[in-house]
């Protein structure tokens, strides 16, 4: 989440995005946030995953983390 956070600080629309979510579904994510979670919490997805368009988007961001494992085996990322 935070660069998510950052992006969007300096103006830049973002959408997050995660395998088998759709949009306003939750995503678990380790971001302690300014609701006072210091675990993880469940954060509202932007874009449904499965519907997500490359050509649509300037970037792709892949933030590093225990997650970057299983992204690197998703056939789904892996073509976008």
């Amino acid at each position: 989440m935070v660069p998510l956070l950052a992006l969007q600080a300096y103006g830049i629309a973002v959408d997050a995005a995660c395998p088998g979510k759709k949009a306003s579904e939750f995503c678990r994510t380790a971001f302690h946030d300014a609701a006072g979670d210091q675990t993880y919490s469940e954060k509202p997805e932007t874009a449904s995953y499965d519907e997500l368009d490359a050509s649509s988007y300037d970037a792709l961001f892949i933030p590093a983390g225990q997650s970057l494992e299983y992204l690197a085996l998703d056939e789904t990322v892996l073509a976008l």
